[in-house]
């Protein structure tokens, strides 16, 4: 989905936040393989190389993740797929799980470690909706002139790997410089002083109750009301930049998982997604085309996931939407 940077930065005029990022257009070169998105020549390859050893228990619990989303005709693919884990940065205690098919990779999954010693499942997708593209870093980085042409990352940048709840974010450290933060699906540059603030005050671990937990005493299954899209057609996802109805809608009272799923039945349209002074950090606003809900054996209220991303297959814990900002729906022009 291109943006113009002219109507970004006057939509950001028009919610009075104020961002000096600019997107990236999507590249025509074909999609990096994992390993490029997480080994750079830099000082930190070290900290992201494939892991070889990861917890028995996470291998169990990502597994049966993709076999149950297999289930599903968008997730079909993932039936004879394979996964590789690489470690998320330093102090958010997370993986990220690259679902991988004839060493293509077709999916994703960012796995976080419970406070009780289990697993959670962060956000997940499909290959539309990637974090981490090394394309996109690389990109980046030229228009910041901090790399030229060159398709190695200099030895003088450090770049991490990291997530924070709704935010996967590349750190990058120039040598005698002060970081940057890089949202690693928009590319845009983050507001440092909020992003600094996510990762000392919100590790992965509390995401506890927010999404779909392991555990050894209560199966998980994805449940037949799944998916549900709004708008055009199946496969229409409203853009919030080009299209800015939502601006005069009033907020939406979304407390719970009925609230969500009676929006997104009533709705004309995708919802949209925004959070308050805070957009820029969770590239917001952002289009909720469906959702996916997850329940358990032991008959617990149902987990849901809402579907954003650019097709629609990127999914993120309706809790943690609710916490962090607030919901609109669009009107529909006559």
């Amino acid at each position: 989905m291109k943006r113009t940077q002219f109507t970004r930065h006057a939509l950001w005029a028009c919610i009075f936040i104020v961002s000096g990022a600019i997107m990236i257009p999507a590249t025509a070169q074909a999609k990096p393989t994992v390993n490029q998105a997480f080994q750079h020549t830099g000082s930190s390859t070290k900290n992201y190389s494939q892991t070889s050893k990861v917890p028995a228990q996470l291998e169990s619990f990502s597994e049966n993740i993709v076999r149950e989303l297999s289930h599903q005709p968008a997730f079909a693919s993932w039936a004879r797929a394979n996964i590789n884990y690489y470690s998320l940065g330093p102090g958010t205690h997370g993986w990220f799980a690259a679902v991988m098919q004839n060493e293509r990779q077709i999916g994703y999954m960012i796995i976080s470690a419970s406070e009780d010693g289990g697993f959670i499942l962060s956000e997940y997708g499909d290959e539309s909706s990637l974090p981490y593209s090394f394309d996109l870093l690389h990109n980046r980085l030229k228009q910041e002139h901090l790399m030229t042409a060159s398709t190695t990352i200099p030895k003088s940048l450090d770049i991490e790997v990291l997530y924070t709840p709704l935010l996967p974010v590349w750190r990058v450290t120039p040598k005698g410089q002060e970081s940057i933060y890089i949202h690693a699906i928009t590319a845009e540059i983050l507001p440092t002083a909020e992003v600094k603030i996510n990762l000392s005050s919100m590790p992965l671990t509390s995401l506890n109750a927010k999404g779909v937990q392991s555990n050894n005493n209560n199966r998980f299954y994805l449940n037949d009301s799944s998916f549900a899209s709004k708008g055009k057609g199946a496969n229409h996802i409203y853009d919030p930049y080009n299209n800015m109805l939502w601006l005069t809608a009033p907020k939406l009272e979304i407390r719970t998982n009925s609230d969500f799923k009676a929006a997104m039945k009533d709705a004309q349209e995708n919802l949209v997604f925004l959070s308050p002074h805070h957009n820029a950090a969770y590239g917001a606003p952002f289009a909720i085309s469906g959702l996916q809900s997850w329940s358990t054996t032991q008959g617990n209220e149902d987990t849901v996931y809402a579907a954003t991303g650019a097709k629609g297959k990127r999914f993120v814990p309706l809790s943690l939407l609710v916490d962090r900002g607030e919901f609109r729906s669009p009107m529909v022009k006559p």
